[in-house]
């Protein structure tokens, strides 16, 4: 895919915006491969992670009695063969899941049935003290409450809609961070859900939310419409060393352990202002040392380090 430097707006079809859903995977004559896992809550962000790692389409849960989830992961079953299927569970077995590597359910599921199936695990989700991020599904959603900023997102699996643990930390830091911070920056933008809180706290802040897939940018361009912010948040296809330098107050990037290694340096000395935060998660604790090593280097400190499940979260200050 080529890289588009250009805002996104004018790179998005007209029919497409116009679309009741974004086209992350074709509803024609596709059947899905389902896997199905029944676990733990806390062990809900590493399996969906593994899983979207090894190029799940995306991922819901269903609440199950006594703390337990059934995760359920989806994957083009053209796609899907045993090699990747021996992947899925090495993957799992090297982050000591081996029971949840041998103990799996495997089903074919026809598309017409797949929306239904995903809408229904769909619910509004509060965090923080004011936050709540509310589905939209063919333009209906929930009740909204006038006492909490609402954040409209329309699920598309391949983004889902914050109910990832990595998700509700930024999202609880934006909440503190946003209103003091002129310029801010959303790196990996994903489904636009971090800019758009940022945008609804801080309706006088400069907000760029950059993501190098199209899919994602096209996603942040259709939730922002939801959210009639598509005047507050410029959106970028691209990589962040292709963009000219801008000092940010607040960045947030929530992305692995080895994207924010390489990226981290870049941050600290060419877009962070001095008095600046980062906001770093998607960083599983087992390789949180690639990022805690670079910190006396780069003249980073450390505020907040929150560890939750397999993750870990920082937030740094220079």
């Amino acid at each position: 895919m080529a890289i588009v430097l250009n805002n996104i707006y004018d790179e998005i079809q007209e029919p497409l915006l116009n679309s009741p859903h974004l086209p992350m995977i074709s509803m024609e004559n596709t059947n899905y491969q389902v896997l199905e896992f029944t676990i733990t809550g806390e062990l809900e962000d590493i399996v969906s992670f593994i899983l979207l790692e090894n190029n799940c389409l995306g991922c819901h849960t269903v609440q199950l009695p006594n703390n337990m989830l059934n995760l359920i992961g989806y994957y083009n079953a053209d796609d899907f063969n045993d090699v990747l299927l021996a992947k899925i569970k090495t993957d799992l077995i090297n982050c000591n899941l081996a029971n949840e590597a041998n103990n799996f359910k495997l089903s074919l599921l026809k598309s017409e049935n797949w929306l239904k199936q995903f809408s229904e695990t769909l619910i509004p989700i509060e965090i923080g003290k004011n936050l709540t991020i509310i589905p939209v599904i063919e333009n209906e959603s929930f009740k909204q409450d006038p006492q909490r900023l609402n954040i409209l997102i329309e699920p598309a699996m391949a983004f889902g809609t914050g109910l990832h643990i990595t998700t509700k930390f930024c999202l609880t830091q934006v909440e503190i961070l946003a209103k003091q911070s002129v310029s801010i920056l959303d790196l990996g933008t994903g489904s636009g859900i971090l800019a758009i809180a940022c945008a609804l706290i801080n309706e006088h802040a400069n907000i760029i939310a950059i993501d190098n897939d199209e899919i994602a940018t096209m996603a942040c361009y259709k939730n922002m419409q939801l959210n009639n912010l598509t005047d507050k948040i410029k959106v970028i296809t691209g990589e962040l060393n292709q963009i000219k330098p801008e000092k940010f107050k607040l960045i947030l990037a929530n992305l692995t352990a080895y994207d924010l290694q390489n990226l981290l340096p870049q941050l600290a000395s060419k877009f962070l202002q001095p008095n600046g935060y980062l906001v770093l998660s998607g960083i599983l604790t087992q390789n949180e040392e690639l990022i805690l090593t670079l910190l006396p280097q780069l003249n980073l400190k450390l505020v907040i380090k929150e560890l939750i499940g397999e993750w870990t979260n920082l937030v740094l200050t220079n």
